[in-house]
């Protein structure tokens, strides 16, 4: 295996992948339980674009060993969501949750579509308890209230979230639902703090006497 590792760098840093793709899937086949081969076969596959197969192989390793790196379950999350499994994404999001707090995790908990909408909302909401300042909760909170369609909670979220964050993507979709909502004057205030948001990020010459 060392050898066979050491070849597919070599293979990888003389600009022939396929080789030493073909070596890698090779060596995994005959040592399925190699994490560090396993972690080289996956890189391979992300770098081929073959996002399906970084899924399918992260998939098969949580289930014969659930995984411990938080990177790892963050990607396996992020596909499970990309490839519409959303419910199992906030199951195990929900359980790492439990364990340990991490930013990443609860950002993806807010853009994975669970099973049980209300449930999902309810756990969230039970976190903020516990986390009442944590700015990517409420943002979290925002999503999952707008995909149950509970509007003007989710307006709320969003303009707690924005509080504390100035985040011109996050602004612009509050503004998007305040414009369905019909709340238009609301709408018009927040498309102002954006523009005054560019405004002092750019120089601008001074004023002319």
């Amino acid at each position: 295996v060392p050898i066979g590792i050491y070849q597919a760098k070599l293979l990888q840093q003389a600009g022939v992948p396929e080789k030493a793709h073909d070596i890698l899937q090779t060596l995994s086949g005959e040592n399925p339980r190699h994490a560090y081969l396993q972690k080289l076969l996956i890189d391979s596959y992300r770098q081929r674009g073959e996002t399906e197969k970084v899924l399918q192989i992260l998939t098969q390793q949580h289930r014969q060993k659930p995984l411990q790196d938080p990177e790892m379950i963050a990607e396996l999350c992020r596909l499970q969501i990309s490839h519409g499994n959303g419910a199992a994404a906030e199951e195990l999001l929900r359980k790492q949750l439990a364990r340990q707090w991490r930013n990443e995790w609860v950002q993806l908990y807010g853009q994975a579509q669970g099973q049980d909408g209300v449930k999902q909302l309810q756990t969230a909401e039970k976190w903020l308890r516990d986390h009442p300042e944590d700015s990517t909760l409420l943002l979290a909170l925002a999503h999952i209230c707008q995909r149950n369609h509970l509007w003007a909670k989710a307006r709320d979220y969003y303009e707690s979230y924005l509080q504390k964050q100035k985040d011109e993507g996050v602004a612009r979709e509050l503004v998007q639902l305040l414009q369905a909502l019909g709340e238009q004057e609301k709408a018009q205030q927040w498309l102002q703090k954006i523009a005054t948001h560019h405004v002092d990020a750019l120089p601008l010459p001074p004023p002319l006497h």
